[in-house]
């Protein structure tokens, strides 16, 4: 039956949290449009908690998503005085099937997670990429750098994707967001180096033979220097 073959999963992609305390899934919410849902790991330890559906899509469903790496920085629990813990989930959707994909964020808190389920509220997602037309591509975070992400974006040219970094996204009070690598109209691929989370690789196309271009630089004030070339039809990691 058709159902079978083109409806939505009952579960899938999961996803554990970088500390491994909670695992995220995306699953059909009661209006059977896939969304993401959490439920902690341990279930013994919160054997009364159903699972928490975090994200409130109601057109096309989510496909996509991944938990941020753990911030640095704590809030206050409104309950009480004391810091709770931060559990931030970035997912990419359009808007009714127009293929311009934007980031969102959902910033979850470890007490939310732990209350009863009467007191539950989907908290509201934040679109970090606005913008008529905007699309997000190559989102890239790093564990050494919890709050901060990068983040590819054809909101200056709609011809080519700029990559910007997004500081304190957790946060709409104290969000910044930057340029980092700006595309000179033939740049398909963006890549950050590991210990310096500094935009330091990409990959040109070449428009004459559809090669490909390895391009690497010291740092995010260097120029550009090629590295390798590959024919078309070859790729290379």
């Amino acid at each position: 039956p058709r159902e079978v073959l083109f409806g939505n999963p009952t579960y899938s992609s999961p996803k554990l949290s970088p500390d491994g305390r909670y695992i995220a899934y995306l699953a059909p919410n009661p209006d059977n449009v896939l969304n993401v849902y959490v439920r902690p790991v341990d279930e013994k330890s919160a054997p009364t908690l159903t699972p928490r559906l975090v994200t409130q899509d109601k057109s096309r469903g989510i496909r996509s998503f991944r938990w941020a790496e753990l911030p640095t920085t704590t809030t206050t629990s409104s309950s009480s005085q004391e810091e709770d813990r931060l559990y931030p989930l970035l997912y990419l959707q359009d808007h009714e099937g127009d293929e311009n994909f934007h980031l969102w964020c959902v910033s979850l808190t470890d007490t939310a997670l732990s209350s009863p389920t009467e007191d539950w509220t989907i908290p509201a997602a934040r679109d970090l990429t606005p913008g008529d037309n905007v699309k997000a591509s190559t989102l890239i975070t790093n564990k050494r750098y919890p709050n901060e992400l990068l983040v590819a974006t054809n909101e200056r040219d709609s011809s080519c994707f700029d990559m910007y970094r997004i500081t304190n996204f957790q946060d709409e009070t104290k969000m910044t967001k930057d340029m980092d690598a700006q595309n000179p109209g033939n740049v398909v691929g963006w890549g950050s180096e590991d210990e310096s989370f500094e935009v330091r690789f990409s990959l040109v196309r070449n428009q004459d033979d559809s090669s490909n271009t390895l391009q690497v630089r010291k740092d995010s004030g260097s120029s550009w220097k090629q590295l390798i070339r590959f024919p078309y039809g070859e790729e290379g990691s």
